[in-house]
This record gives C-alpha cells, structure tokens and sequence, in this order.
C-alpha cells in the first residue's frame, strides 16, 4: 500500500492500477502521514467513480405509487443499491 504513497511523493499525483479497489485504506495511510494533496486526490476520485444512471443524469419519475412513494427508473433503482452496498463495505474498514 505504501507504494502507492511514495509513487504520489514522487510525482505529485495519484497513479493507480486499473483494478486497484483499496481506496479506504490507502486514505488512512495518507491521513496518517498528513499528505493533504493525496487525501484530495483520493477523495475526488471516488466521488467521480459513484454509480450514475446509464444516461450519466439525475433520475427523474413522474410514477407515483398507492403509498405515494417514488418509484425509480429501472437504471436508477441499479445506481442507487450499487452505491449503498460501496457505502456498506466501506464501513467495514473504518
């Protein structure tokens, strides 16, 4: 993991495999050592991999069911429980 901090150390930005998915741990190493830019990396490269729907939109439904609750968009319903269960596993960590 510490690799990943001494490649950002030397060239000033994040530079990870494309399957790499230990985004929680490598953020505690870089809190840890207070390497702020590496902490802003890592955080605005999560933010830009959460789920969105296919059209890269916001979901908008008109259907409303008995209950008057909001039911999504089949390419909604996706996005939002792959981001809960992302949320859920990142938990673990902590």
């Amino acid at each position: 993991m510490f690799r990943h901090v001494l490649n950002f150390m030397r060239h000033g930005r994040l530079l990870l495999p494309d399957d790499f998915t230990d985004f929680d741990l490598l953020l505690e190493e870089a809190r840890f050592f207070e390497i702020h830019g590496l902490v802003r990396q890592i955080e605005d490269l999560r933010r830009s991999q959460r789920p969105r729907p296919p059209d890269g939109g916001v979901c908008w439904t008109t259907n409303l069911n008995n209950n008057s609750e909001v039911e999504l968009p089949p390419s909604c319903r996706a996005a939002l429980l792959n981001g809960i269960k992302r949320e859920d596993s990142a938990a673990v960590h902590d």
